[in-house]
């Protein structure tokens, strides 16, 4: 269904999504701003969404390490309206035509 790791990936690959996640600044904030809601709660996170028509991937990059991630009702929105997005980019449809 879907592809995920855990461990190291190929050195290009793993140095194409650390330069991104440098370049864009995502990764932990070390910010609460709605408080914290577990104790292994770490804060805030910016994440980036992309995709790659030659291997039909759409690609979520954390900038680090991440077992959970919670969000509001409209946070998960967005995000879910951003892998639409990035779903239709990916196939070469323009989603708003």
């Amino acid at each position: 269904m879907s592809h995920h790791s855990s461990e190291m990936m190929g050195d290009s690959f793993r140095q194409q999504m650390e330069m991104e996640a440098q370049r864009l600044e995502l990764g932990a904030t070390r910010r609460t701003p709605s408080g914290t809601v577990h104790e292994s709660d770490e804060g805030e996170i910016r994440m980036g969404v992309a995709h790659d028509p030659r291997k039909q991937k759409v690609f979520l990059n954390f900038g680090k390490p991440v077992t959970w991630m919670g969000m509001n009702p409209q946070e998960a929105l967005e995000l879910g309206n951003l892998l639409i997005r990035h779903s239709f980019l990916v196939r070469g449809i323009d989603p708003d035509n």
